[in-house]
C-alpha cells in the first residue's frame, strides 16, 4: 500500500511557530525532512494541525510493481505489469511508466494490471512505475526488472551410433544432443525421445536435462530405436525437434536362422569383443547358414584375422559377392557385408565357407536388421 502525504486543507485557524518548533523538536525530524512537509495552514473538523503535520511526516509505502506476476524470464516484449496502491482517504491515483533508460508515460487512471511494452534488447530489462493523487503528491518511482529471452535454441543436433555392434559389444546405446542459445541466455535444458521402428511412437526419456548425452541400457536385439532431441530455454523459446538419429541393435548370430551345415562350433569371448560375447564359425569348405528376415536393410557381422577366411553371400538366392575376412590383425564385430532396399520387406540371405587354404575358419558374428 502507498500512503500519500497530508493535503492541505482550508477554513482553518493559523497555527503558532512555537507549536511547529515544539513538536519538531520532540519528534527529532531533521531540519531538512520539515522543509519537505507540505504548508499546513488550517487545522481540519477531523483531527489537529498535530495530527496533519505527523500525517505530513510520516514514512510513505509507495506502492507496489511486478512484471508478469514477478516472473523472472519472459520469452515476448509485451509483458503485463501487476500494481497495487491506495489513498487511505480514498481519492483517485493516477500512473504512469517508463521503461529503464526512457521517458515517462502519460498519467492514466489507477488499474491493477497494465499491458506495457519492453524495448527489444535481449537481457535483464527495467520497468519504473509511479503513483499520484489528486492532489498532485507523487509516490517514489518504483521499479521491478525482467530476464528478456525470444530467441529459440538453434543448431540443434543429435547422434547415435549407426549400427550398434560398431561401437559396443553390449545392448546399451549412447546418444548425445547440442543446440546453441543466443547469448545472452536464460539457460538452455534439453528434452530428449526414442521409438522403437520407424512406425513407432515417440516416447519420452530426458525432460528438462542439462546434461548433453544420455545412455539407454538393456537395448532390445533385432529392434531399431530412433532418437531426436530439442532445447528450450527458461523463458519457454522452444527449439524444433531435431532429425531422428538411428540405431540398429543387431540380432545374435544364432538368432533368424532357417537352415545351416556345419558351423557347429561356438566360441565365447571377453568383454568388448564379439558382439553380445558369442560367435559362431565354420572351419570346412562348403558349409553354410542360411538366415531369413524383414527390413529394409542388412548387415552381416563377422571377425577379421590372420586365419580367418573367404565366404560367398547370397540374397534371396542370388549370389550378390565374395567376402574376405582375412586381415593382419584381429577385429572384432567387423560389418563384412550390407544391402539396402527402398522399402522394408522379407529377404534371405545365406552365407557360404570357401575353406580357403591355410585360414579356412569364418566367423558368424550377428545380424543387423533395419526396421
Amino acid at each position: 500500500m502507498w500512503t500519500l502525504r497530508a493535503k492541505q486543507r482550508s477554513s482553518r485557524k493559523p497555527i503558532s511557530l512555537l507549536l511547529v518548533a515544539q513538536l519538531i523538536f520532540q519528534l527529532i525530524v531533521p531540519a531538512v525532512a520539515v522543509a519537505n512537509v507540505p504548508p499546513v495552514a488550517d487545522a481540519g473538523p477531523d483531527r489537529t494541525v498535530e495530527e496533519d503535520i505527523l500525517v505530513a511526516l510520516e514514512g510513505k509505502d509507495n506502492g507496489a510493481v511486478t512484471i508478469n506476476n514477478d516472473a523472472k524470464y519472459a520469452n515476448s516484449t509485451a509483458v503485463t505489469l501487476n500494481l497495487a496502491a491506495a489513498d487511505p482517504e480514498g481519492s483517485p491515483i493516477s500512473m504512469r511508466f517508463k521503461n529503464d533508460g526512457g521517458s515517462w508515460s502519460g498519467w492514466g487512471s489507477f488499474a491493477s494490471s497494465k499491458s506495457w511494452q519492453l524495448p527489444a534488447i535481449q537481457g535483464t530489462r527495467k520497468v519504473w512505475a509511479q503513483f499520484k493523487d489528486v492532489a498532485g503528491n507523487l509516490s517514489e518511482p518504483i521499479s521491478d526488472t525482467i530476464f528478456l529471452d525470444t530467441t529459440a535454441p538453434q543448431r540443434q543436433k543429435i547422434t547415435a551410433p549407426r549400427l550398434l555392434s560398431n561401437v559396443t559389444s553390449g545392448r546399451t546405446i549412447r546418444a548425445a544432443w547440442s543446440a546453441t542459445d543466443t547469448a545472452p541466455s536464460s539457460g538452455l535444458v534439453y528434452d530428449v525421445q526414442f521409438k522403437l521402428g520407424s512406425n513407432g511412437t515417440w516416447r519420452a526419456w530426458k525432460t528438462g536435462v542439462v546434461t548433453t548425452s544420455g545412455y539407454l541400457k538393456k537395448a532390445v536385439q533385432g529392434r531399431t530405436y530412433f532418437f531426436r532431441s530439442r532445447g528450450r530455454d527458461n523463458a519457454g523459446n522452444v527449439g524444433a525437434w531435431t532429425a531422428p538419429a538411428k540405431t540398429i541393435v543387431p540380432f545374435d548370430q544364432d538368432k533368424l536362422i532357417t537352415s545351416r551345415r556345419g558351423f557347429i562350433h561356438t566360441s565365447a569371448a571377453p568383454a568388448n569383443r564379439h558382439w553380445l560375447s558369442t560367435v559362431r564359425y565354420s572351419i570346412r569348405r562348403g558349409y553354410h547358414v542360411k538366415y531369413k528376415f524383414t527390413g529394409d536393410s542388412v548387415y552381416l557381422i563377422s571377425t577379421l584375422g590372420p586365419d580367418r577366411g573367404e565366404g560367398k553371400v547370397y540374397v534371396d538366392g542370388v549370389y550378390q559377392k565374395t567376402v574376405d575376412t582375412g586381415n593382419a590383425r584381429l577385429k572384432y564385430r567387423r560389418v563384412i557385408f550390407s544391402k539396402s532396399w527402398k522399402r522394408a520387406g522379407t529377404h534371405t540371405l545365406m552365407i557360404i565357407n570357401l575353406g580357403t587354404q591355410g585360414r579356412s575358419r569364418f566367423d558368424l558374428d550377428g545380424l543387423g536388421v533395419s526396421l
